[in-house]
């Protein structure tokens, strides 16, 4: 089923906010990802190969550091994608990849909890509860 029947069926106010030039301008990598024109972020990440070390002993900060050398190279390669003809179908998949250096930190921080101001550092990713 084409997308816009699709939404216009299931969310009506979802598909009107589309035909308002100015949020078609502002939000135009969204829509080109609704369209299926362009890949959503979480793909093109899977294209830049982390090539570092990680394991259970590295520290947080030595990952935030890790993640921000590919996040430039992520910026890159979105920029390509988004302006000029690069596609995914052109490149080749990482092994391990930006978006699986995002998870691993994801559940690094999910197991000493310090997400809100209570910083209770419960360990979330075994499912436990914290103050809040």
């Amino acid at each position: 089923m084409d997308i816009d029947i699709y939404t216009f069926m299931v969310r009506p106010d979802a598909a009107t906010v589309w035909r308002d030039k100015t949020v078609r301008e502002r939000l135009s990598w969204y829509y080109m990802v609704m369209k299926k024109i362009k890949p959503p972020k979480y793909l093109i990440a899977k294209y830049i190969k982390v090539e570092e070390g990680i394991d259970k002993n590295t520290p947080i900060p030595d990952l935030i550091k890790i993640h921000d050398k590919y996040r430039d190279e992520f910026k890159k390669l979105y920029l390509k994608i988004r302006y000029k003809d690069v596609r995914l179908n052109d490149l080749e998949t990482a092994d391990y990849s930006f978006l699986d250096l995002k998870v691993y930190i994801a559940y690094e921080i999910l197991k000493k909890c310090g997400l809100c101001e209570w910083n209770c550092g419960i360990n979330r990713y075994e499912g436990r509860r914290g103050v809040c």
